[in-house]
């Protein structure tokens, strides 16, 4: 899991990775990343009535840099160390 201030953070290739956004600013926000090979990233979604944050999947072991943008157009990056 990756709190809101988290700048770098670590996964198992296989495991899921939620990055958790205060709900407040949940609506808007989206993550990217130039290593898709790395990481499979999923937006943050409502669904049946259930808010999600905004996650991914380790796919593969390296190092991957997610940018975490805001709805107000400021970002953050999140350095992710993906393990065996």
């Amino acid at each position: 899991m990756c709190s809101s201030d988290l700048t770098s953070a670590t996964c198992a290739v296989g495991n899921m990775l939620d990055i958790v956004i205060p709900e407040d600013k949940l609506a808007g926000t989206t993550v990217s990343t130039e290593q898709t090979d790395l990481v499979e990233l999923t937006q943050a979604k409502e669904e049946g009535g259930a808010t999600f944050n905004p996650g991914g999947e380790c796919l593969a072991a390296g190092e991957a840099t997610i940018t975490v943008t805001n709805p107000d157009g400021s970002a953050r990056e999140i350095a992710l160390t993906i393990t065996q």
